[in-house]
C-alpha cells in the first residue's frame, strides 16, 4: 500500500510543480487580451451562473488552454451537452464567444450497485433529476432504489442560496433499510439483520472563490432494529439510536471535468460528530480525501487517491465502522469485506482515450434534440487498488492489507452519467469482472 501512495502524492508533488490550472506556464502560448465576454444559447441559464464558473474575466490576458480548462468546467456544471469557447477579434475588440447548448432538465436515469460483485446483492433503481429550473443550477432529485439494500430519497441543492454572498444551501431525507455489514455481529445472531433508518439534514456552505468551499451540515438519523440489540449493534443499546449530528468540511477542488478529471487536485476534510451525549452516544468521524490528475504526455492521464476515514472518541456501533467491500472497495476484492474504527485507501489509474468527445445527437420527429442529445467519450484505463481497514493504528500489520490492479472501461455520457467495465486480479491471482455506473474517481 504505501508504494501505491508514495507514487499518488509524487505524483501531486510533480503535478502542482508543474502547473495545473494553467498549462501555459509549460509552454509557450500566445496571449489573449479579453476585452468581453458574449454567451449564446443559454435559454434558462442565467449568465451569472456561466461567468461565475470561469477563471477569468474582462481584462484578462488568457490562453488556449485556459480556454480548454474552462470549457470542461463548464461542462462539469451537468447543464449544457455542448460548451465552446472562440475568442475573436472585431474592430480592435477582443471577444470570448460562449457557445452553450442546454440539456433536457428532467430526466430519469437507472443505475446499478452490485455488492460483492454478486447480483444477490444488487441494489438497483433510477433517479429523476430535475436541474437548473431556475436558471440558477439548482436540482431536485428523488431517488428509488430495490434490490438488496431498498432506500427512497429526495434531495435539493440551491448553489446560490445569496448570490451575492455565495452561499449555497441543500437539504436531504431518505428511508432505507439497511442489511447490517458486520460480519462480527452476523456471528453473534447466526443471520443476517436489518436495520431501518431514517435520515434528515440541512446544510449551508460558502464558496469562497471558483476553488475552494467551506460547509456545515446539520441532521438527525434514526436508527431502527427488530432483534434485541447485542453488544456493538446500537450505540445507546437498545432497539432504536436517536442521532443529532453535526459536521464541518472543507473542499479544495481545481479538476477540469469533474466527472472524469483529466488535470487538477482535489481535497476534502471533514469531521462529523454524532450524538451529543444524548442517550450516552458521543462520537467522531474524521475523512480525508485526497486526489491528483495529471495530464502527464500526450493524452494519457494519471490519477492517483489516497483516503482515511476514521473514528474516534466514544463507543462506535458497528453500522458506523469503516468497510472495505461496499461503498469503498478494493477492485480484486469486492466480495471481501473487512471492518474497523479506521480504513485507508489508495488507488492509481493510468487511462488513454479510445475517443475522447462525440458530440451526439439525433434528429426525431416530435422529440426535442435536447432529449437526444449528449457528449460521449471512452476512455481504457489500468488501475491498482490498495486498502485496509483497523482498529489502532499502533497495530497495523500488512498482513489486512487488500490489493488489487486491472483494466477498465469507462463510457461517459456528458453530462448524465456514465457505465464502467472492469476486469481486476488481486494478489492471489483471483480476477474478477465489475461493473457500475458513473466514475471511479
Amino acid at each position: 500500500m504505501y508504494k501505491i501512495i508514495l507514487t499518488i502524492l509524487f505524483l501531486a508533488t510533480i503535478n502542482s510543480l508543474y502547473g495545473q490550472i494553467d498549462p501555459s506556464l509549460k509552454d509557450v502560448q500566445e496571449f489573449f487580451h479579453v476585452d468581453s465576454i458574449k454567451i449564446i444559447g443559454n435559454d434558462i441559464t442565467q449568465e451569472f451562473v456561466i461567468l461565475g464558473e470561469l477563471t477569468f474575466k474582462v481584462g484578462d490576458k488568457i490562453t488556449d488552454a485556459i480556454l480548454e480548462f474552462n470549457k470542461e468546467r463548464l461542462y462539469s456544471m451537468r447543464i449544457f451537452t455542448f460548451v465552446e469557447l472562440i475568442p475573436n477579434t472585431k474592430e480592435n475588440i477582443n471577444v470570448i464567444t460562449i457557445t452553450v447548448k442546454e440539456a433536457w432538465y428532467i430526466y430519469p436515469w437507472p443505475f446499478i450497485r452490485l455488492h460483492h460483485s454478486s447480483w444477490e446483492y444488487a441494489s438497483y433503481g433510477f433517479y429523476l433529476r430535475w436541474k437548473n429550473f431556475l436558471g440558477r443550477n439548482e436540482s431536485i432529485r428523488t431517488t428509488v432504489a430495490l434490490g438488496y439494500d431498498p432506500y427512497y430519497k429526495i434531495d435539493y441543492y440551491n448553489p446560490y442560496l445569496l448570490k451575492k454572498e455565495k452561499i449555497y444551501f441543500s437539504i436531504h431525507s431518505a428511508y432505507q433499510k439497511f442489511q447490517n455489514k458486520s460480519d462480527y455481529i452476523n456471528k453473534l445472531y447466526g443471520n443476517n439483520i436489518e436495520y431501518r433508518i431514517i435520515s434528515n439534514y440541512i446544510s449551508l456552505g460558502k464558496r469562497h472563490d471558483q476553488f475552494n468551499y467551506i460547509s456545515t451540515l446539520w441532521g438527525f438519523n434514526y436508527i431502527e432494529i427488530d432483534e434485541q440489540p447485542l453488544e456493538g449493534v446500537t450505540a445507546s443499546k437498545t432497539k432504536i439510536d436517536r442521532i443529532p449530528f453535526i459536521m464541518l468540511a472543507y473542499t479544495y477542488d481545481t479538476r477540469d471535468l469533474i466527472q472524469y478529471p483529466q488535470n487538477g487536485t482535489f481535497v476534502q476534510f471533514s469531521i462529523n460528530h454524532k450524538g451529543f451525549g444524548i442517550n450516552n452516544i458521543g462520537y467522531n468521524i474524521f475523512s480525508f480525501d485526497y486526489r491528483t490528475y495529471w495530464n502527464f504526455y500526450d493524452d494519457f492521464v494519471a490519477r492517483g487517491r489516497v483516503a482515511l476515514r476514521s473514528g474516534f472518541g466514544g463507543f462506535i456501533p458497528n453500522y458506523d465502522y469503516s468497510y472495505l467491500g461496499f461503498d469503498e472497495l478494493v477492485r480484486g476484492h469486492s466480495r471481501d469485506v473487512q471492518e474497523g474504527y479506521n480504513s485507508l485507501m489508495g488507488t492509481f489509474e493510468l487511462s488513454y482515450p479510445i475517443f475522447k468527445e462525440w458530440n451526439f445527437s439525433l434528429d426525431l420527429p416530435l422529440i426535442p434534440e435536447r432529449i437526444t442529445s449528449t457528449r460521449i467519450g471512452m476512455h481504457v484505463y489500468f488501475f491498482a487498488d490498495t486498502g485496509m481497514t483497523f482498529m489502532d493504528v499502533n497495530k497495523l500489520t500488512m498482513n489486512e492489507l487488500y490489493s488489487g490492479w486491472g483494466i477498465g472501461i469507462n463510457i461517459l455520457f456528458l453530462p448524465y452519467s456514465g457505465m464502467r467495465l472492469e476486469y481486476a486480479i488481486n494478489e492471489f491471482r483471483q480476477g474478477e469482472f465489475l461493473i457500475g455506473t458513473d466514475y471511479s474517481f
